[in-house]
């Protein structure tokens, strides 16, 4: 029974940090405040996309859990009465791992949407670029023999 919770626990985790792409460093062993650190909010007016808003209430609720886990006693709500300390660490630490993925995910998705933005201008003058075909080309090995010969 025991071993059952924590594979499904660890299994949660796993999907998690795959879904997220993200590497989350192992935390010391004060985990306190993890589970409170609020998620990036999106500008005003800008709209948010299914996944994003998915990954929100995916961290809001993993936060939740974190919060419960934190302020339960011994840090051992939900587990079975003889599970020994080190895995209730070891849960408490892939919840925090899942939080830090899922706030991860958010702020690559608010660098990603940032890039994307300031690269619109860019491919615009892009797309209005032209050469103009009238001008011959010359090569700057061609300019460089010119100058030797001047």
């Amino acid at each position: 029974m025991r071993t059952i919770f924590f594979v499904r626990l660890a299994l949660i985790a796993a999907f998690a940090l795959v879904t997220a792409g993200a590497y989350a460093q192992l935390p010391g062993i004060g985990l306190k405040g993890i589970a409170g650190k609020p998620a990036p909010v999106a500008k005003e007016g800008a709209q948010e996309s299914d996944s994003t808003a998915a990954v929100r209430v995916s961290l809001a609720q993993v936060q939740a859990e974190l919060a419960r886990v934190d302020a339960s006693p011994n840090q051992a709500l939900g587990a079975p009465a003889d599970t020994p300390a080190g895995q209730l660490v070891l849960r408490q630490t892939l919840l925090a791992n899942i939080v830090r993925a899922y706030q991860q995910q958010l702020d690559d998705i608010a660098v990603l949407d940032k890039l994307q933005r300031r690269s619109e201008p860019v491919e615009e003058r892009l797309a209005r670029w032209h050469v103009d075909e009238s001008r011959a080309t010359v090569s700057m090995l061609e300019v460089e023999a010119l100058r030797r010969e001047v």
